[in-house]
């Protein structure tokens, strides 16, 4: 008797997912499609939360209550640590945070059975929810966003909200791994892809004799388009990526003498540096700051 009702809950999980995935399908504007779920009290084992997992990748779905956890309208934190939470439990979540806009902090500490890969589809989500909450205002003269880890595809957000805001005098991105490396399958503007087809997706600058980079910093290049078009920008904080312990630095337009010797700036941090140099020819008065050098 146990064994068939395993079996009736088994496929009934089956339809349930086919039922999520389905929907997504037919209705990724959000309209009328399914918001929330709840599946609390229901021993859906390892293998029903890994197929309700997928299926929510592909639906609509920002909210759920389970055994382990629950995301609702009201939650913008989330604490999963020491839960036993095995690579089952990281799929079914990373199926509704993939989709929740509003949750900002989530701790999954000791939770050792979470492959990497599934960890990060979890935190970037929440990592690219807060950077979009603290970038909402395009008024602000001061932004300080150092240390969220939201990589190359949070540079590109940020880069877009330096050139929608002309009030920005001040900007910390350091210890956020801007300068991941991003495989592309085009060479962008100044940039030339290795002749060889041996090494086709490998670029350098044009006229740069150095070694070839198997993809490009995508995100620090896009922060130094932005500051180079960004007139009021006076004081800039940045970093190498924390995986190479780049230690962060600042540079005014009013800096005379800068030592940022053993930083670990690394291309990408070179690249951003290039981009504010101009700035330092100008002493800005109406924006005083000491000199950090």
């Amino acid at each position: 008797m146990l064994r068939a009702s395993h079996a009736f809950a088994a496929c009934c999980l089956c339809l349930l997912s086919l039922f999520l995935a389905t929907a997504g399908e037919i209705d990724n504007s959000g309209n009328g499609a399914l918001t929330s779920l709840n599946i609390k009290d229901n021993s859906i084992e390892k293998e029903g939360k890994a197929a309700l997992g997928n299926a929510l990748l592909k639906s609509n779905v920002q909210f759920m209550v389970c055994d382990e956890w629950s995301v609702t309208l009201e939650t913008l934190s989330l604490d999963v640590g020491s839960k036993k939470l095995a690579a089952a439990d990281a799929v079914l979540l990373a199926g509704v945070i993939s989709t929740n806009g509003a949750l900002t902090s989530i701790d999954m500490n000791n939770n050792g059975d979470i492959p990497n890969d599934l960890a990060e589809a979890i935190y970037q989500p929440v990592r690219m929810n807060k950077l979009r909450f603290m970038t909402e205002d395009k008024s602000l003269t001061e932004l300080d966003i150092s240390g969220i880890g939201f990589g190359p595809e949070g540079a590109l957000v940020v880069a877009d909200y330096i050139k929608n805001n002309g009030a920005l005098k001040s900007l910390d991105i350091s210890r956020n791994n801007i300068g991941q490396i991003v495989p592309l399958k085009d060479a962008p503007q100044g940039w030339a892809e290795h002749s060889d087809a041996h090494y086709k997706g490998w670029f350098r600058k044009k006229g740069d004799t150095g070694q070839w980079a198997q993809g490009l910093p995508e995100g620090a290049i896009a922060i130094a388009g932005a500051i180079s078009t960004n007139g009021a920008l006076v004081r800039f904080t940045f970093s190498g990526d924390d995986k190479h312990n780049g230690k962060p630095v600042t540079i005014e337009s009013s800096t005379i003498e800068a030592d940022f010797s053993g930083k670990v700036l690394q291309a990408s941090g070179a690249i951003m540096l290039a981009a504010f140099l101009p700035k330092c020819r100008y002493v800005h008065q109406e924006y005083p700051l000491s000199n950090p050098c």
